[in-house]
């Protein structure tokens, strides 16, 4: 059954001839197997773009179940919001697009402003000035995690034996002995030229 796969030309007539129907076939476009997954936002909501772009650096590069634990344990008034979005986002992973949610994780995450409401600041002496309620949103884009290859193994291998840390077996001694705690004062006493008091920091 070729025709759920295959989208046939209106202009071609599939009950004439075969000649006909072999057109359509080889015109005919192949359908999609998988939509495109959708970016996720939160919604406008009362609080600044600056306090919100905190959140959003935290959950950058993390998989959707670390994010979600994250934002429920964080002490920012505006996490609950954030893990409520991640936790539709698995909905619709499982959902619409029958994918598993541990398979994905936050590829990108940025903050949009919203509306900053202008409201009326009273102040003293019959003064007064303007005040702002700021809006923000934030949005992420999922991915599908990439499972590591034999190369990238073996590269981090390499660098990790091409860096090795050697171990100083023999103590370190001073190039040139501490004969003062003065080094630009030229010692002539006895007590400082002598070679067993080389080593022995003293003070003039």
């Amino acid at each position: 059954m070729l025709w759920k796969y295959f989208r046939i030309p209106r202009r071609f007539n599939t009950t004439g001839t075969s000649s006909l129907f072999d057109a359509a076939i080889s015109e005919a476009k192949p359908l999609k197997s998988s939509k495109p997954i959708p970016t996720f936002t939160t919604g406008n909501m009362r609080t600044s773009p600056q306090k919100l772009n905190h959140l959003a650096r935290l959950i950058r590069n993390m998989t959707l179940d670390e994010a979600e634990a994250q934002m429920r344990n964080v002490l920012k008034k505006r996490g609950l919001n954030v893990a409520q979005m991640i936790k539709r986002v698995g909905h619709v992973l499982n959902h619409n697009y029958n994918q598993d949610k541990k398979e994905y994780y936050i590829k990108r995450a940025w903050v949009g402003k919203g509306a900053f409401l202008k409201r009326l600041r009273i102040m003293g002496r019959g003064r007064h000035g303007v005040m702002h309620r700021p809006h923000a949103h934030l949005k992420i884009q999922i991915e599908k995690i990439k499972p590591k290859s034999d190369i990238d193994e073996l590269l981090k291998k390499f660098k990790k034996d091409l860096f090795i840390q050697v171990q100083d077996t023999k103590p370190v001694y001073p190039i040139h002995p501490v004969w003062s705690s003065k080094p630009w004062k030229y010692v002539t006493s006895d007590k400082w030229v002598d070679p067993k008091n080389a080593l022995i920091r003293r003070r003039d």
